[in-house]
């Protein structure tokens, strides 16, 4: 079965995976890969046009070969290194191999250019399996394919499809870089600028949190080429990695995701040929808004099987956790509501401090937990605006490993 969905990512088209179904086969009842739902009337959603649609909690049948080969894969050569990746903060060089030799970094990348030819469906399926085992591959292919080869796939001139796309589909990872230090929620507000000179630009700037920066080949780099027409300069580069004044900062020490690199870049004078631009001048803030909302989907299908969200979910204090951070709370009801939910934690974050301070036995406490320690601390002391961060960062504490 692995063998032959092998084989299938590395040979079909576009089209086969299509999720539909000619009315001529509405006697279908139970396909063989049906999995229960609790709506039978979900089986049957016939439209106008006469074509009969699969529900989601159906796969075909290359789609089920497509999430046992990933499972298997994931379950083999994944799972053994987890721990160590984990450890380290980085991802192992043979996880990467694998998931370019299986076929997973180039899933909708059309088949001339090495890639699969599949569905975006079936890339949500693979993230999906692999964050089964570890929630720091699914990113890196989630980004792989859901960012980087569909922008350049939908915008790269032939040239450019030809030079990067079937590297991307080999073995050159991407990283899509838009955040910056004053640029945050507020992307569109960057200052990373790029000055033309006859037929190529002069990039001068920096980012932060970009992730897969430390293997990215390639950077989709946005950057601001006429700074008096606002968020409507800003242009999209493609820019290789060896490219003079390009550096790589320091590696984030972040709580979890900690084998999905997350750096910092500064353009030095980078020159950048005109031709590297992905797109058209000035649309890069268009393309980021599209391309960003098909990769939140994929980054959404990471905790539908995380056995951490099911712990989280499934313990008591979460509903009433929910409904606090997603009420619409501002001034001082949003601090008092604050107080409120970090006294429901106290009992876990007492518990570490308890751990720390025990020398009777021999505990050892972790540097993940003395981060969350100091955390929950500084998140007492702080003043709370009611800006999405602030809750952002709670809920960050509420699904982190501890």
């Amino acid at each position: 079965m692995e063998l032959a969905a092998r084989k299938f990512l590395l040979s079909c088209r576009g089209g086969l995976l299509r999720r539909n179904f000619l009315t001529c086969l509405s006697s279908w009842k139970t396909p063989p890969c049906f999995l229960k739902s609790t709506h039978s009337e979900a089986l049957y959603n016939i439209s106008n046009n006469g074509v009969t649609f699969a529900p989601l909690q159906t796969f075909t049948e290359e789609e089920m070969m497509i999430k046992n080969m990933v499972k298997k894969f994931a379950e083999k050569q994944i799972a053994p290194v987890v721990a160590a990746m984990d450890e380290n903060s980085k991802m192992d060089k043979s996880v990467i191999e694998g998931l370019f030799q299986h076929g997973l970094m180039g899933i909708e990348t059309e088949t001339k250019y090495g890639g699969t030819g599949a569905s975006f469906f079936s890339t949500v399926l693979v993230v999906e399996e692999l964050a089964k085992v570890d929630a720091s591959v699914s990113v890196l292919c989630d980004i792989q394919n859901t960012l980087i080869n569909k922008l350049i796939s939908r915008l790269g001139t032939e040239e450019q499809k030809a030079t990067y796309l079937a590297k991307l589909s080999k073995d050159l990872l991407g990283s899509f870089c838009l955040s910056e230090a004053q640029a945050g929620s507020d992307a569109f507000a960057l200052k990373t600028k790029a000055e033309k000179k006859g037929d190529y630009y002069i990039i001068n700037g920096s980012k932060m949190w970009i992730s897969s920066a430390e293997e990215a080949g390639v950077f989709l780099v946005m950057a601001n080429a006429n700074l008096n027409m606002g968020y409507r300069g800003i242009t999209c580069f493609i820019i290789d990695r060896d490219t003079e004044g390009l550096q790589v900062g320091k590696k984030e020490n972040k709580l979890g995701l900690r084998a999905s690199s997350t750096n910092s870049l500064v353009f030095d004078n980078v020159k950048v040929p005109e031709t590297n631009i992905l797109g058209q001048l000035g649309h890069g803030y268009k393309y980021a808004i599209e391309i960003l909302n098909e990769g939140r989907i994929g980054i959404a299908a990471q905790p539908l099987t995380s056995k951490k969200t099911k712990r989280v979910v499934e313990s008591p204090t979460y509903p009433k956790i929910k409904t606090l951070l997603r009420s619409q709370m501002t001034g001082t009801h949003l601090e008092d509501q604050l107080k409120l939910w970090i006294s429901m934690l106290q009992p876990n974050i007492q518990m570490l401090f308890n751990k720390k301070a025990d020398t009777t036995k021999s505990l050892k406490v972790s540097e993940q937990e003395e981060q969350l320690g100091g955390s929950l601390q500084q998140i007492t002391k702080r003043t709370w605006t009611g800006f999405p961060q602030d809750v952002e960062a709670f809920e960050n504490c509420l699904i982190s490993d501890h």
